[in-house]
């Protein structure tokens, strides 16, 4: 009888103490052991994440199989609809997003931000034949599309307070593409950086205004705000820099921009 306690007190004593040793693992052990960085994402974003031919492409693909290399685990990503991804980070269904997300002074206090793997502004495009439609400050009027929940849809209602412009919110930006083909919209407000590439692929039917709507901004992974994510999102850190550094970071930048661009070092200050 005694026996049987003092086993039964120990079984206790470890079933108390299992969850306290589970809680004293990072997260950046967690994913060395997994052996896999699980990303959150959304697949209707090109350049920076897309299918193609069943298989996902784009920039946050071949970066994220330069940062997994890095740190030696392989990476899965789950594809959600922009406006479930940063909720699904918060719920920890993901070790951290790739998007990228804007730097804001907002999310900065919310989330942790990674040192910026491109650059852009918010701007407008319009269909080229729409030559009535010239510059970016003559939004008087018109009707725009942006992805819901994003800072260019924020921005375009801001600076067009007092305009009488429509905004309409869309799930992604190929569906706003689509609809300003069709003459539904006058123009597509989104990241420079995505604009770019739909004229690149459309050539000839597509003009992005100048100028901007919005400031020079950074993109950024995301990640928990919390000491358990903090050495991994740190570990990203170093893997983005050194891939910046030898030059792979230029290689994936020229392939899917057309464009190389200089990053900084250190996080900037949020222009926004």
């Amino acid at each position: 009888m005694l026996f049987r306690k003092l086993i039964g007190a120990i079984s206790v004593a470890a079933a108390l103490t299992m969850p306290a040793l589970a809680q004293d693992k990072d997260l950046l052990a967690t994913v060395k052991e997994r052996g896999e960085l699980v990303v959150g994402t959304e697949m209707q974003f090109p350049p920076f994440d897309f299918i193609e031919n069943g298989k996902q492409v784009g920039f946050n693909a071949d970066l994220f199989a330069e940062i997994g290399k890095e740190l030696g685990v392989k990476v899965k990503f789950i594809d959600l609809p922009w406006s479930n991804v940063l909720p699904g980070l918060e719920a920890g269904k993901f070790d951290m997003v790739a998007g990228p997300n804007t730097l804001t002074a907002a999310r900065l206090e919310k989330y942790y931000f990674n040192l910026p793997i491109s650059g852009g502004a918010i701007s407008i495009m319009k269909l080229a034949k729409n030559t009535g439609f010239t510059s970016a400050e003559d939004i008087e009027g018109r009707t725009f599309g942006a992805q819901r929940e994003t800072v260019s849809a924020t921005k375009i209602r801001e600076v067009g307070e007092g305009k009488n412009i429509t905004v309409r919110d869309y799930g992604d930006n190929n569906q706003a593409y689509a609809d300003l083909v069709a003459g539904r919209l006058d123009g597509v407000v989104a990241q420079s950086t995505n604009l770019y590439y739909a004229a690149k692929l459309r050539e000839g039917m597509f003009e992005v205004l100048q100028p901007a709507i919005g400031p020079m901004a950074w993109f950024s992974y995301v990640g928990r705000r919390d000491e358990n994510s903090l050495a991994l999102m740190k570990a990203i850190d170093e893997a983005i820099l050194k891939v910046s550094k030898d030059g792979r970071m230029a290689e994936i930048q020229l392939k899917w921009f057309g464009v190389t661009m200089d990053l900084p070092e250190t996080l900037p200050n949020p222009q926004m």
